[in-house]
């Protein structure tokens, strides 16, 4: 075991492999676990149930193409274009990087580890919705994180409620939510 305050260097690979090798062994890949095909130089990430021979390829890595979202679970409905899919795919593999590092972190240290949960954000026609202070429209927070997030409707709409608030947090266009487990939040709008 490292001595007390020595920095420790961890390395994440993806999984490689030729297009022969993946279809001799087809495996069933983790929720979020990416994977290279080193013959055709594209990726796949496992979801969990199926085999590497049922995932779709997500993008060529030396080159772009056309693409849409399949809406077969890979990415939330709200990824829409290459540029936003690559975006989430480069997220989630740093989001399992970040886990890795807490995990083996807290080892060192014996602490304790603490999840990072994903918060998604999103609007439905008529409006917009943003989580106060980031980028994009999902990002990650320890357990018991508070995140302001904001939505604002387009006129002639006015904002009527978010999907997805637990008990006691305010359905407002401005509220504040608490981090416990991965949430999708949708600002809904009406006439």
């Amino acid at each position: 075991m490292p001595q007390p305050n020595r920095f420790v260097t961890a390395r994440l690979s993806f999984r490689k492999g030729t297009t022969r090798e993946w279809k001799d062994h087809d495996p069933i890949l983790i929720q979020g676990e990416p994977s290279v095909d080193t013959t055709l130089n594209k990726f796949k990430i496992g979801n969990g149930v199926d085999s590497w021979s049922q995932l779709p390829y997500i993008e060529s890595l030396g080159g772009a193409g056309e693409w849409t979202n399949d809406l077969s679970g890979l990415y939330p409905e709200f990824i829409t274009n290459q540029k936003e899919a690559i975006d989430y795919a480069k997220y989630h593999h740093d989001l399992l990087e970040d886990n890795a590092n807490a995990y083996f972190e807290a080892g060192i240290n014996q602490d304790t580890f603490s999840q990072l949960f994903e918060l998604s954000v999103t609007a439905n026609t008529g409006g917009a919705a943003s989580i106060n202070g980031a980028s994009r429209k999902y990002n990650t927070y320890s357990n018991g994180t508070q995140v302001v997030i904001s939505a604002v409707a387009f006129n002639p709409k006015t904002f009527s409620g978010w999907t997805g608030l637990l008990s006691g947090e305010a359905d407002t266009a401005t509220t504040t939510i608490t981090m416990s487990s991965t949430r999708n939040l949708i600002a809904n709008f009406s006439y």
